[in-house]
């Protein structure tokens, strides 16, 4: 009897062990998915009226300033928007870069959306479900004037077109341009429908919406510190490495973390000069102990030029003689879309060349750094010059990127930076570091005091980066007043970039952070076949079946619950 006692006792527990770790599990495995759904829960639709109907530089750069608060972000021209667009999207922006009639459609669509509703620039007098309080619109160019939030001011503004209307007393106006006697509106709402009075969101402008988008993504992302980020830039097998490592102590003994953009191979095609980093040993030393005490390695291309330029003159994927994304020297037919290559007559898409040539320079540059047992975990493009599609085959290597971005295929010099750290759509996922501030110029003792004024700028936005980059070559000094300089601001916070997640990729190696420290593990070719595979499965699963994977995780769970209920006591009856 006493036997049987003990043994019903330990059935006991172990099925209340049973049952608490499967209640544990339940709980768990809800947590995980209360946290993925809040990281996506905002999901954001921009319906757009730009010039010719496509994305270009104006949207791009929304795109740039709403990433920061969300990487679900879809944009859809005013002339193509379905009812399906609307659907479970949490916030609704129009933008309307350019004036046009809307279509009465996409009025009715609008008047039935009841979410926040945020209207910039042109033609939103036509939505008067949601813009009821604009009684008439006139576009002015407005000079000298002062952008201010209740009493407190911000920048100066020259020549920036702005939307004059009458408004309802009833409106919230909580951005304002001051001109002498004159004020007028620049952000406003009325209950949870806002407005922005521009069209044109480049310069200064960009920096008070990335400010109020907190408002109307009700995010307040109050901080009391000021952010701010440094990166040592060029660095190459002829950099002079004492003066790299004086850099490097003054780091470390201020325990300032930093980033270092290494470009692995040095070419001067005039000179038929080539050197790598394994010809340099005392550099590689640097760079090793730069790594071991918290620097950020990020990959600046593979030799940093192309043709006759050497190494550091950029564009090593922009052809900038053509103002146009990189082919190589392969034989082209402008008038198309193809590209020829040369005695072959083969036509090939443009992309795919321009693909070919990326990738091959970027697996290199990657492989390379690791050979040396220096381990990238971003990406910057030389010059910041990059094409769109170039993003998108960054993006299958690095899931960050440094610095400034171009914002079209059009002109190289289309680029600007993002006031915070954003995940826009255009990056495919990456997550964008950004440059601010700019840098200090060679023999230009102006460029200080412009990286001053740009300090006054970005500090205006919250959680806004104070992002700039130094080369060594113009050795220890200049650094060391730059970061006195950025010492000044009030609360600052350097930023610890290996502290984020980041990911790089080939056929050859993955690299991620383990701790705080960039870790590679190294692939075989079958590890890699194995790993693509069940990765691709999985993500397939959740991507379309998430809701239904969980739905059925849950009811095996309670199943499992019930079973060992049961079995409890037939074992309690049987004793």
């Amino acid at each position: 009897m006493g036997e049987n006692n003990m043994m019903r006792q330990l059935m006991v527990k172990f099925s209340r062990k049973v049952i608490f770790l499967t209640i544990i599990l339940i709980l768990f495995s809800n947590l995980l998915y209360a946290q993925s759904s809040a990281a996506d829960q905002v999901k954001v639709l921009v319906i757009y009226s730009s010039e010719n109907g496509e994305v270009d530089e104006h949207q791009r750069l929304l795109d740039l300033l709403i990433g920061h608060f969300t990487s679900s972000i879809t944009f859809v021209s005013s002339a193509e928007v379905k009812a399906k667009d609307v659907s479970e999207v949490t916030h609704l922006i129009y933008y309307g870069q350019v004036p046009e009639e809307l279509p009465s459609s996409l009025v009715r669509l609008l008047d039935s959306y009841h979410g926040p509703v945020l209207g910039i620039g042109y033609n939103v007098e036509q939505i008067t479900s949601h813009f009821s309080y604009v009684d008439s619109m006139e576009m002015k160019i407005v000079n000298d004037v002062t952008i201010k939030r209740g009493e407190q001011e911000f920048i100066k503004v020259n020549a920036h077109p702005i939307v004059t209307m009458t408004i309802d007393q009833d409106l919230d106006v909580l951005v304002e341009m001051n001109q002498k006697e004159n004020n007028y509106p620049l952000f406003m709402k009325q209950n949870d429908i806002y407005y922005y009075a521009t069209p044109n969101l480049f310069g200064p402008v960009a920096t008070i919406l990335a400010d109020e988008l907190h408002t109307f993504f009700d995010m307040s992302h109050e901080s009391s510190s000021t952010y701010a980020l440094l990166r040592l830039e060029d660095i190459h097998p002829r950099t002079d490495a004492e003066v790299l490592e004086e850099i490097a102590m003054f780091l470390h003994k201020k325990n300032i973390p930093y980033m270092v953009s290494v470009t692995p191979v040095y070419v001067n095609p005039l000179t038929e000069e080539e050197y790598h980093l394994s010809e340099t040993p005392k550099l590689l030393k640097v760079l090793e102990f730069m790594q071991r005490n918290g620097a950020s390695i990020v990959l600046h291309g593979y030799t940093d030029q192309y043709g006759e330029g050497k190494t550091g003159d950029g564009f090593e994927f922009w052809d900038v003689d053509k103002n146009s994304p990189m082919m190589e020297e392969l034989g082209t037919n402008i008038e198309t879309n193809f590209y020829t290559i040369s005695g072959t007559g083969d036509m090939i898409d443009r992309n795919k060349l321009e693909s070919f040539y990326i990738e091959n320079r970027i697996t290199r540059g990657i492989h390379e750094l690791v050979d040396y047992g220096i381990y990238p975990i971003a990406f910057e493009a030389p010059h910041y010059a990059m094409s769109q599609n170039g993003y998108e085959v960054i993006s299958n290597y690095f899931s960050t990127y440094v610095g400034q971005v171009q914002l079209t295929d059009e002109d190289w010099r289309i680029m600007t930076e993002a006031p915070n750290i954003t995940t826009p759509s255009f990056l495919n996922g990456m997550k964008l570091i950004p440059e601010t501030i700019r840098y200090i110029r060679y023999e230009d003792p102006t460029s200080i005091q412009e990286m001053k004024e740009r300090i006054d700028e970005f500090t205006m936005v919250r959680d806004g980066i104070i992002g700039g980059f130094y080369h060594p070559f113009l050795g220890s000094d200049g650094l060391k007043d730059l970061v006195h300089e950025m010492e000044r601001i009030p609360d600052l916070e350097w930023i610890n970039v290996n502290e984020m997640d980041h990911r790089v990729e080939t056929d050859r190696v993955i690299i991620t952070m383990e701790n705080g420290k960039a870790t590679p593990k190294h692939l075989k070719q079958e590890d890699k076949e194995e790993e693509s595979k069940w990765l691709q499965y999985f993500l397939s699963q959740v991507s379309s079946e998430s809701v239904l994977w969980i739905s059925i995780g849950g009811g095996i769970t309670i199943t499992m619950v019930l079973i060992t209920y049961l079995l409890l006591g037939r074992v309690e009856r049987s004793l």
